[in-house]
């Protein structure tokens, strides 16, 4: 396919480097996750495998790149709340 045919969409599967990068990137996550208290870190778990397409309804992988980037935004208030003994089931809104 040539890159005109092919403008403004990448083809990540003709990438030789994208497998290396999922697996540094998830490396990375996993790495995130251990940081965090068991029952944060499964139910965070349970988020990384939704994102990338594994969750009850089907639809486009998120990339590892995306997911890391967004846990890096989250886990500073993640740790927050499970410091004091809060899971994300325990998490609400406060309305004022």
């Amino acid at each position: 396919m040539s890159k005109i045919a092919n403008r403004g969409q990448r083809s990540r599967v003709s990438e030789p480097g994208h497998e290396r990068r999922n697996r540094r990137h998830e490396a990375a996550i996993t790495a995130k996750l251990t940081g965090l208290p068991g029952i944060v870190a499964a139910q965070v778990q349970v988020w990384v495998r939704v994102m990338r397409g594994q969750g009850r309804r089907r639809h486009t992988a998120a990339d590892y790149a995306h997911i890391r980037r967004n846990l890096s935004t989250v886990l500073p208030m993640l740790k927050a709340w499970a410091s004091v003994g809060l899971d994300l089931r325990q998490i609400t809104a406060r309305r004022r």
